[in-house]
């Protein structure tokens, strides 16, 4: 199941960057349609006070709406202030109360360069009880976490108790023997958009 974390401040762009054209699209729209190549079904994390303004806020266009609607899923989480992490255990938790997922592939709303088939690739070296993430190893990049990452269910419990703003950084590196590392050849993978262009 993919878990889009959407409900962040954007406080180094200066203004909603999941509205930001990417290719004439709403970066949060380029990520949706990413996941929606790979999954049937689509959760992503919103701010408690936005959830009546998903429509109206520009975040997608009202065509992906009409086309997409009966597979897009909404949380909306509250104290999202407090860090990534909060919105990351809620969206966890919306997915247990509402589905039968034994992992979540989680993915950053400001990364819309993401090719589709990577999310293929991971899903398709995806184990029980695997974190499985893409790295592009003939990079600069060496080795280095990129995202999304896939995580078991078996890690679950311990991604709700996380607190702040590392997001699931802890559990990776807690559990080298769980890592599955996907070479990929997508830089997207590490390109996020934190300031506009």
């Amino acid at each position: 199941m993919p878990l889009i974390l959407a409900a962040g401040s954007s406080s180094r762009f200066g203004s909603d960057k999941r509205m930001f054209l990417v290719d004439g699209k709403p970066m949060l729209q380029c990520v949706a349609e990413t996941c929606l190549s790979a999954f049937d079904q689509l959760v992503m994390v919103f701010k408690q006070e936005e959830a009546f303004e998903i429509r109206s806020k520009g975040l997608f266009e009202p065509a992906f709406l009409q086309q997409y609607q009966a597979r897009l899923h909404y949380c909306f989480a509250k104290n999202t202030d407090r860090g990534m992490s909060v919105s990351l255990t809620q969206g966890i938790d919306y997915i247990l109360r509402n589905f039968q997922a034994d992992a979540v592939m989680v993915l950053l709303a400001d990364m819309p360069y993401v090719k589709p088939q990577t999310l293929f690739r991971l899903i398709s070296a995806y184990r029980d009880k695997a974190i499985v993430y893409p790295v592009q190893p003939w990079s600069d990049e060496t080795k280095k976490q990129g995202h999304p990452v896939i995580f078991s269910q078996h890690y679950f419990d311990e991604i709700r108790s996380l607190q702040g703003d590392k997001g699931a950084r802890s559990v990776i590196t807690s559990h080298p023997e769980a890592i599955v590392a996907v070479a990929v050849n997508d830089k997207g993978v590490y390109l996020d958009i934190d300031e506009p262009v």
